[in-house]
Formats: structure tokens, sequence, C-alpha cells
């Protein structure tokens, strides 16, 4: 996981790099443009009554044209089990997303996108596949992006789907189904 992280910094970095160097258009004339964020998820499973997970996140995402982008996203949730012992959540996601800029200030987005999803009890760890590695679900969402100069404050709705089948109770596929509300703020350069 550290090495997609790094992976997604460098690829964010170097298609900031000609916006960083300067250009003879104005920021106008190129609504391109490259953000990193962070973000607090709150995650309820379904079927999972009055436990809600919550922690923190972090987003790397690039758009062109302020239409179309591309969002790379590390979260980590938790809620207490009591006796001390909390049960984990983390994701790391990719997110194709389509925004519809109503004006300069506000513009509404719908994402799509795949995800590497953990669960982690007290006593076991719920992972992707028999090798603990790879893709295990996806998600769809909806938001809206208030743009505040060169920061920007979101909200959004995201339901996600995964699946398990390493380290579940006799190794049998486990299907979970989770929906997320969140709230962040991104800089962009």
């Amino acid at each position: 996981m550290k090495k997609l992280i790094v992976a997604a910094i460098m690829a964010v970095a170097l298609n900031a790099a000609p916006s960083l160097a300067g250009s003879d258009q104005s920021d106008s004339d190129n609504p391109d443009s490259n953000y990193i964020g962070v973000f607090y998820p709150r995650i309820d499973f379904r079927g999972d009554t009055g436990n809600t997970f919550r922690g923190m996140g972090v987003r790397f995402g690039s758009s062109k044209a302020n239409v179309l982008g591309g969002e790379l996203s590390v979260f980590k949730v938790s809620q207490d089990t009591g006796s001390g012992a909390k049960t984990e959540f983390t994701g790391i996601t990719y997110d194709l997303k389509l925004s519809l800029p109503l004006s300069p200030l506000v513009a509404p987005y719908g994402l799509v996108g795949l995800g590497r999803y953990v669960l982690e009890y007290p006593q076991t760890v719920y992972r992707g596949n028999s090798n603990g590695s790879g893709i295990n679900g996806y998600q769809v969402g909806f938001g809206l992006n208030v743009n505040l100069s060169i920061f920007t404050l979101n909200g959004g709705y995201t339901r996600r789907r995964m699946e398990f089948d390493s380290g579940t109770p006799g190794d049998v596929e486990m299907r979970m189904q989770a929906r997320t509300f969140d709230i962040g703020l991104a800089v962009h350069f």
C-alpha cells in the first residue's frame, strides 16, 4: 500500500510540475488542476445499526477543464467495540469523477471507482482474496464542491460494495455494503 501511495503522489507531482513552473496562460485560460486534501468520513455498514465508523482520509486528484477527473483516496476509520478494543476499516480507492460546474462557485459531481478494503476486528482480519491483495470492491457516489479560490470544500455520499474471502470464518465469501458520508477540504495547485 505504501508503494501505491508513493506512486500516486509522484504522478500528481509530475502532472503538476508544468503548472508550478509557470506558463503564459492565466488560470482562467487553463482550468486543469491538481489537488490534495483531507476528508472526514462517517461509514455505516448495511444491517449494522447503531455502529458508525469515523476517521480520516487523504485525497490526491487531478481534473481536466474542471469537468472530468481522477482521484486516489486513502482512509482509515474505526469504531470502539468495548473493553478498549477497536474494529477498523481501511480503504484505498481510485475514482473517476464527472463534475457539472453550475457556477464558478458550485459544482455537483458524480463518481464511480474501484477499491481495496480491509476490515479488522479485534481477533480477525478480513482481506480481499486468499493472498490478501487485489481489488475487492467498487463504489458509486455523488456530492457537491464549493470552490473558494485555491480551496474547495466538499460534501458527498458514496455507496460501497465489497467482498472478503480471506480471513473470514471458513474462508467463505462474505459480501458487505456500506454507505459513506464525508466532508473535506482540498487545496488546488
